[in-house]
């Protein structure tokens, strides 16, 4: 139910970068994989090059800041009895 809530608060609210993909609804992660070929694909055919930089955050959630990201919550007006800086 959290995550339905806040996926809705920040899709209202438009809080997401447009170019985000992961974890939307009507996007899949596919989609930046097709822009990236769609890229290369027109830079092959105007003689420009296109560059590619890849990070895997597979680990990412283990090194969170927690009072970092409440933070950032309450300041885009997330906000409410479970959203608390202790």
């Amino acid at each position: 139910m959290i995550v339905n809530r806040l996926q809705w608060f920040l899709e209202k609210n438009s809080l997401l970068n447009p170019n985000q993909s992961g974890f939307r609804k009507t996007f899949s992660t596919s989609d930046p994989i097709i822009k990236i070929k769609y890229e290369a694909e027109f830079a092959v055919e105007t003689g420009n090059h296109t560059i590619a930089i890849m990070i895997d955050f597979t680990k990412a959630f283990d090194l969170l800041w927690i009072d970092g990201l409440l933070a950032k919550m309450m300041n885009l007006g997330i906000k409410g009895h479970n959203v608390k800086l202790d």
